[in-house]
């Protein structure tokens, strides 16, 4: 006349399916963790903007606003625009000058 203090089987599987479940959380923050880290480079001193100075450009004080021509090198080299587009901007900064 005791009380029945086992676990039943739908009881079993749901244990079963929170422990598969935590354990994919757990090793998937970490996965994502280390994506971050080396991402960043790892040496920053946990600024959210990635840059150890704290400036979003990553520019420490002082240094020179990089000028346009170099800016239009940057858009290119990160594929922003393609060569005709960077050849004819260029063009029209130097002939500015």
């Amino acid at each position: 006349m005791g009380v029945d203090a086992s676990m039943g089987g739908a009881a079993w599987l749901l244990n079963g399916v929170i422990l598969i479940a935590m354990w994919a959380l757990l090793v998937g923050a970490v996965i994502l963790a280390l994506r971050a880290w080396r991402a960043g480079g790892g040496d920053t001193d946990g600024r959210a903007d990635g840059h150890a100075d704290g400036r979003e450009d990553g520019r420490e004080d002082g240094a020179a606003e990089p000028g346009a021509e170099q800016l239009l090198a940057e858009r290119f080299a990160r594929g922003e625009i393609d060569a005709e587009e960077y050849l004819r901007r260029r063009e029209v900064l130097q002939s500015r000058d």
